[in-house]
């Protein structure tokens, strides 16, 4: 363990926080703990943003353990600290619920579900840049978050798929008939017809009515490959996220027979063309090479840069309750 060089405390020279580095063999996380039992998070972060800065660059996450971190009220405030402004969770694609101004509970899904590795709302047209998790229960057993360098999954993939994907881009295929998926009223935030449709138009989604009233969408977006800041090459997207060879055994089977264009999500080549199943596989392996698990402590608090680090969840038993802010 190390001090950290930043030293921002007024009337006072001495280092504020330890840093302990990812263990051997990864890049992922950063553990960062306070030196003294007085450090206040939210103001150590607002002090070292540029610190904070470049340990994401390396390290792509940054657990923050041992400190005051508050609760749902003051996660808003911790994500201001870093520089970003707190984002609503629209085009919905995972049930969860607002806790707060912005604040919202992990991914919902079944405790003994895997949640797959993926980058905040890749599938759309804009996402969030930082993501701040905060634990406020930690699972009996299990619940682990996993994590992956995007940069570490890229330089893994043959090149011949990620040029095909740059060529093409990705097609998004979505149904929301809030039976085998969410409602569509959910994902868009309205219960209008014509709302859906101008924020469908507005986000670059084509889209189209089933006859029962479900609402099928559709979307091309380019392979994001260069980390804006870094100009790291980075494997950014949903592809294999929303494929559905992802769902488990059960969800496969309630879907057997479905077109691609009724299953709650697929993915496609931009052209239209499916994606191989060796290709699909060599996406899996690429991811789970590169896995670190983190597991969770009450009161933890995680910074993940999400162009930089594909996040999940694992199963669990237990009461678990992990929020996100996201900016």
């Amino acid at each position: 363990m190390r001090l950290d060089g930043s030293r921002r405390r007024a009337g006072g020279t001495e280092a504020l926080v330890t840093t302990e580095p990812p263990r051997e063999g990864t890049s992922l996380p950063l553990l960062v703990r306070p030196a003294r039992p007085d450090v206040a998070l939210e103001g150590w972060i607002a002090a070292n943003r540029d610190t904070l800065r470049g340990w994401l660059d390396t390290h792509v996450a940054v657990l923050f353990r041992g400190f005051a971190s508050g609760d749902a009220s003051g996660l808003g405030g911790l994500l201001r600290a870093a520089g970003a402004e707190p984002l609503d969770y629209t085009e919905r694609s995972s049930p969860r619920r607002a806790v707060g101004d912005r604040v919202f509970t992990s991914t919902e899904h079944p405790a003994h579900a895997e949640i797959p590795l993926h980058n905040e709302n890749s599938y759309q047209a804009g996402w969030p840049r930082m993501l701040l998790f905060l634990c406020r229960v930690a699972a009996a057993t299990g619940g682990e978050t996993p994590l992956a360098d995007t940069r570490r999954i890229h330089a893994r993939i043959d090149p011949a798929l990620v040029a095909r994907f740059a060529q093409h881009g990705v097609m998004y295929r979505r149904c929301f008939d809030g039976r085998l998926g969410l409602p569509w009223q959910e994902v868009f935030g309205t219960d209008e017809p014509a709302e859906a449709e101008r924020r469908c138009t507005q986000r670059g989604l084509r889209f189209a009515w089933r006859a029962d009233g479900a609402l099928r969408t559709e979307a091309v977006r380019p392979l994001v490959d260069r980390h804006p800041g870094t100009g790291a090459p980075i494997w950014f997207n949903h592809a294999l996220f929303f494929h559905p060879s992802s769902l488990d055994a059960e969800a496969r089977a309630a879907l057997a027979g479905v077109a691609s264009v009724d299953l709650p999500s697929d993915t496609l080549f931009g052209d239209g063309t499916p994606i191989p199943d060796d290709a699909v596989a060599a996406l899996r392996a690429a991811h789970a090479a590169e896995t670190v698990r983190v597991p969770w402590e009450q009161g933890d608090l995680l910074v993940v840069d999400n162009m930089l680090a594909a996040h999940g969840r694992g199963p669990f038993t237990g009461r678990r309750e992990v929020l996100v802010a996201m900016g």
